[in-house]
Order: C-alpha cells, then structure tokens, then sequence
C-alpha cells in the first residue's frame, strides 16, 4: 500500500512535467457537453462584440461586403483566456505551476475537440450529417446590406475551387462540392450584417435570395395606359428518350406573350390568361401536349444571385 505522502510525491511529480501529464492522459481529454458547447461557439465568433470584428464603422461602409480570412492564433488565444477561468489562482506558486502544466499538456487536445465540434454545431442544428472539418482555415464574410433585413432566409454556396463549381459539372451533378458553412446568420434581429464561415479557403462565392422566393416570371414588358405590350419570355425546348432521360436545348427562344394577358377592360392588364399563356408556348414549342410541369419549368423564375470569385 502506498503512503499518503508518496501519493503526494508521485502526483507532484507528474504534475511538475506536461508531457508526464500527457502520458498519463493517453491522448483522452473530454470536456463535459455544456463547456465544450459554449467554447466551441466562441470559437466561431458567437459572443464576440462586434467592434472586436470590424473596430471602425468605414471598414464595414452601407452596401458593403468584406472577405476575410479567421486567424486562428487569435481564436486559440480567445479559447485559452476563456479556458483560464477554471485555473487556480493561489499564492501556493506549486499549485499556479501545476495549472499551467496541465494547461500545456491539455490544451492541444482540447483545442482538437472544440474544432470538431464546431464544425458540428449547424450541421446539427440543420439536420446534416458532420461535415468532419478541421478549421485549419477558416474563411468568411460579412455582408452590411438593406437585402439581409428586407430578403430574410438569404442563403450561401461556396466552392474551393473551379473543379467544383457547377459550371464544370453540367453533366455530372454529383461531382458539385460545396463547402461547409460553419455559421450562417444575422447579427440582430433588426441588424443588417449577415456573417458568415466557411471551412476552408473559398474560391468562389454565391450569395442568393431564399429559394421559397422562386416565381413565375417573364424576361421583360412595356406598359402603356395598364396595357401590356412587348412581353418576352425565353423559352427552351427539351426531348425525353424512351429512358425518361431529357436532353435541354442550350439555345433559348423568345416568345411574345403580349397576347396572353387580358385586356384592361376586363382586368387589371396584368392578369395572365393560363389556356392562352399554355397554347402559345406549346405552339412555339412545337408540343400538343404542353402540361402543367412543362409550363412551371418553362416560366418559373430562379432567385437572384451574386457571385464572387478570387482571381
């Protein structure tokens, strides 16, 4: 059996090394959920005052967006001085000393674990499975802009690279890489900065409106007296082989649709007659049996985007 002090001799002289520390914790350092939660949150920024992230009101202008790059060092440095709140403070300057050895030894560690769960946090939030980044780079964004208060559900796709962009993969979908976003939100519910973090270095950037925006739409009109004149809609037409697969005709042709709408008369002018609107498609199209999913693929309108690209 071994003595009350020899406990004490052994324990301060494991305490007295970091990597005694470490060997003895065999790479196993699990912080309770809650703790783990709230650091991994601060290591996306959340808590952080804003002046901390943009220190002058001209660095983030009216109708401005910023790219960045995180610097991790600083996140770390955030995450250890949050982690300095459980150390024991005392005049016993062995105790201080065995804190700070515990620090070193630990906080490698620990610092691999926030990550990971991290990069966790809005995947679980949206139902996603773990996108499994490390945040070695972290990139992002902030967006200071009148769309982010008045266009709410303003989503984002990033790509790392040209390769995996969708120009590059019409035919092959499934080759499309998006990159993870690690927080995607407003800053304020009457604020109009959005931030955003991407795992990885990003290449290029899509910023749309929310996709419950998509609509009906035609390409341009003239209105004279509330009468419609010179309505364009850009229609393309498709086959479907005995397989059910469609091939899309890339030229796009130009329909005047004027006709579809109702006389002034009888409405507003802008009312669309849907048989006339059907008929006249289907007729330029060259189909008879012009339906229903044929006529939303035809006049449904995408939402508005803006891309951004690193040259």
């Amino acid at each position: 059996m071994i003595s009350k002090l020899d406990l004490q001799t052994n324990t301060q002289q494991v305490l007295s090394d970091p990597e005694s520390i470490k060997t003895l914790l065999k790479d196993e350092v699990e912080i309770i959920p809650e703790v783990c939660t709230w650091l991994g949150r601060l290591k996306l920024l959340h808590g952080v005052p804003f002046n901390y992230l943009v220190p002058d009101e001209r660095m983030l202008p009216p109708e401005s967006i910023r790219f960045f790059y995180l610097d991790i060092n600083w996140v770390d440095a955030l995450i250890d001085g949050a982690y300095s709140i459980g150390r024991n403070l005392t005049q016993n300057r062995s105790a201080n000393q065995s804190d700070r050895n515990t620090d070193e030894a630990t906080l490698e560690m620990a610092h691999i674990q926030l990550s990971r769960h991290a990069s966790q946090l809005r995947a679980g939030q949206m139902g996603q499975p773990d996108p499994g980044a490390d945040l070695e780079t972290v990139t992002g964004f902030l967006l200071r802009s009148r769309a982010v208060s008045e266009c709410p559900g303003i989503g984002v796709y990033a790509y790392a690279n040209l390769q995996d962009t969708p120009e590059k993969n019409q035919a092959n979908p499934s080759k499309i890489k998006v990159m993870p976003i690690l927080r995607l939100e407003r800053l304020g519910s009457h604020s109009e900065v959005l931030i955003c973090l991407l795992a990885g270095d990003a290449y290029r950037v899509d910023i749309h409106e929310a996709l419950e925006n998509l609509h009906y739409g035609i390409d341009g009109y003239d209105l004279t007296d509330g009468k419609i004149s010179n309505a364009k809609k850009g229609v393309r037409s498709f086959t479907r082989d005995s397989h059910n697969k469609v091939t899309l005709d890339k030229s796009e042709m130009q329909v005047d649709i004027s006709a579809c709408f109702r006389h002034p008369d009888s409405g507003d002018g802008r009312t669309v007659n849907v048989k006339k609107l059907v008929d006249t498609l289907g007729g330029q199209l060259g189909k008879k049996d012009f339906d229903s999913a044929q006529l939303g693929f035809e006049m449904t309108e995408g939402v508005g985007m803006v891309k951004f690209v690193k040259e």
